[in-house]
């Protein structure tokens, strides 16, 4: 009889569980409630292209599964599936987007209560989308929002999200987002990872993001956030990336970042910050990358940037830093790529530098870095072009072997040539005494004069470089016209004011007023003698050295020239163009053309063009 009685029960249980089952299987044995399958069916007519999706995909948790879209049997009742992810991006039919170009966010996402993840990538491409303030709320069980790529996507952050305390995952990168970062995303306490990189975003940095104490990843890069870090910032002690480059951030970074004891990357770049960098990040033990170029910190290299052991990326350049770089740094045994351009370093290179055995980059161009450069040979090959120390005037290398090694662009010359060469500021070389002690068996010194308005000034010349060891004088003999240089006129040169010629340093060239738009012209105009000819030749009067002239031959001679130099000065503008007068029949009819052109002002213009060419050539 109780077997019996047991037997009745097991009937009833397995009778009642059919029946709920059929009610939910019902129209089609669907395994999904109704009203989520109508859901899921209008969010995806929002989105894609396919406007028969829902026939094709009748059962999309079971028969007639779809790759963006997951989904999970419910804890409360196994026989009921819910969709707990959708994932629409090119990656789902390669190498296409399945999304219509009229895209949208449905509504009907909060009929898809169960959902854990949405992610939607390069979607939004072409109809303006905003994400709507009522799509979320604090009953809301997404995990997982990754809304990234969608140049549409416009708007502000809606201050809703911060009501999705279960939210793990925010990434909204690559969209066209304006406006503040909302305050409320203090409120997402299970945030891990904060994705807002490449937006329009603006204001300051919420303070309340410093109390999300599971973030592990913060990205805000390429927006226009400005002012100061927050130092609630310094609470996020699961921090690992910090990535807040190219803002209008100002100020000081705040001493408290140094308590994130597990940050592996931290970028600065790009922003106005200022220095100097505080003393504790040399608590940053695990920190591989620290990116701060292109900002104002000055002053010098920070010491403690030599303890930082995990270091694999240091990038300080154009940050106005002064002083030398720290020989602490051949301590970085991880090192892989360092930078320290376009800053204000001065001293040697360290040659420890070269033997740091993971070091792949090294930039440290457009400095004041002097004397020999004592880089092991093998590093110098090692790195070939990724090694780049233009624009340090007072660097030279002394072992002819490296010298083959480094790629010509370095502009690294020989230290035997480094007192006779131009620096920064002598437009025409060192003062002539700074050569009077250089004299290898091989080397006879020669000054190159053009001759200018005022003769006492050549001669006071020629005489210091008597004095100065000298024994040849080299007369430059070249056109007196130089032509229309449409490269200074285009590029608006003007000569710096700190640049000067040092062996005329009684001429102001910095006050030249331009005519024709060209300093160089100018300069020529001028101070060159264009009046001279060798009748009016006196240097050899002035002095008791052999005497050259250049291109040059009979008449040089019947003037006293001891010698003749032919040789290419490098502003060679007319070899292998046609003369003038040859070229007006392949040009046809300028003055018609400038007519048509530019009218009278267009028949002048073209007229001094044919007047200019006609002189020069004639010269």
């Amino acid at each position: 009889m109780a077997s019996m009685s047991l037997i009745l029960l097991w009937f009833l249980f397995f009778a009642s569980e059919m029946m709920s089952m059929g009610n939910s299987l019902h129209k089609g044995h669907m395994v999904m409630e109704e009203e989520e399958l109508l859901g899921l069916f209008e969010v995806m007519d929002a989105l894609l292209e396919d406007p028969y999706w829902a026939q094709a995909h009748p059962k999309p948790c079971t028969d007639t599964p779809w790759p963006g879209v997951e989904c999970e049997l419910g804890s409360n009742n196994q026989q009921i599936f819910h969709v707990t992810k959708i994932h629409i991006g090119p990656d789902i039919v390669f190498p296409f987007s399945p999304c219509k170009p009229s895209a949208y966010l449905s509504h009907s996402l909060l009929k898809l209560k169960y959902i854990k993840t949405l992610s939607i990538f390069n979607c939004f491409v072409a109809s303006p989308v905003t994400l709507p303030k009522t799509l979320f709320g604090p009953f809301s069980s997404l995990e997982h929002l990754a809304l990234e790529n969608n140049p549409s996507l416009y708007g502000e952050i809606p201050t809703s999200l911060g009501g999705v305390a279960g939210l793990r995952v925010l990434s909204l990168s690559q969209n066209s987002l304006q406006g503040n970062i909302p305050s409320q995303i203090g409120g997402l306490v299970s945030l891990e990872q904060l994705d807002l990189s490449y937006n329009n975003l603006s204001g300051q940095i919420p303070k309340e993001i410093g109390g999300l104490k599971s973030m592990t990843i913060l990205d805000l890069s390429c927006n226009a956030v400005e002012g100061f870090l927050p130092c609630s910032l310094g609470k996020l002690q699961l921090l690992q990336k910090m990535d807040l480059h190219s803002n209008r951030l100002s100020e000081n970074i705040p001493p408290d970042i140094g308590n994130l004891k597990r940050l592996v990357l931290l970028d600065l770049s790009h922003n106005f910050i200022v220095g100097p960098i505080s003393e504790t990040f040399s608590s940053l033990d695990l920190l591989e990358y620290l990116l701060i170029d292109d900002n104002p910190i000055k002053g010098g290299i920070p010491q403690f940037i030599g303890k930082l052991k995990k270091l694999k990326s240091l990038s300080l350049s154009g940050c106005g830093l002064t002083g030398s770089i720290p020989y602490s740094f051949s301590s970085l045994k991880n090192l892989t790529a360092l930078s320290l351009g376009n800053n204000s370093l001065i001293g040697q290179v360290p040659p420890n530098l070269g033997s740091l055995p993971s070091l792949d980059q090294l930039n440290i161009s457009h400095n004041k870095l002097s004397g020999v450069l004592e880089l092991p040979g093998d590093f110098i090959q090692k790195l070939g072009k990724r090694l780049d120390l233009r624009g340090n005037s007072e660097l030279c290398i002394n072992d002819q072997s490296k010298k083959k090694n480094l790629s010509s662009y370095l502009e690294i010359p020989s230290c035997l040539n480094t007192r006779q060469r131009n620096d920064d500021n002598y437009f025409a070389g060192g003062p002539l005494q700074d050569l009077s002690g250089l004299k290898p068996s091989w080397f006879r010194p020669r000054i190159l004069v053009d001759v200018l308005k005022d003769k006492n000034v050549v001669a006071q010349l020629v005489r210091r470089a008597e004095r100065a060891g000298f024994q040849a004088i080299a007369l430059t003999v070249d056109s007196p016209v130089l032509g229309r240089r449409e490269a200074d006129i285009k590029n608006r040169f003007t000569l710096p004011p700190n640049m000067v010629f040092k062996n005329f340093e009684r001429l102001d060239l910095g006050k030249l007023d331009k005519t024709c738009d060209s300093v160089v012209t100018t300069y020529v105009a001028v101070l060159f003698d264009r009046s001279l000819n060798w009748k009016d030749c006196f240097l050899n009067h002035e002095a008791n050295s052999i005497y050259y002239a250049n291109n040059v031959a009979r008449i040089a001679i019947q003037a006293g020239a001891a010698g003749i130099i032919v040789s290419n000065q490098g502003a060679r503008q007319l070899d292998y163009v046609p003369a003038t007068i040859m070229a007006l029949e392949e040009i046809g009819r300028p003055v018609m053309f400038s007519l048509a052109a530019d009218g009278k002002a267009g028949v002048r213009k073209v007229l001094r063009m044919l007047v200019d060419e006609l002189e020069v050539t004639i010269n």
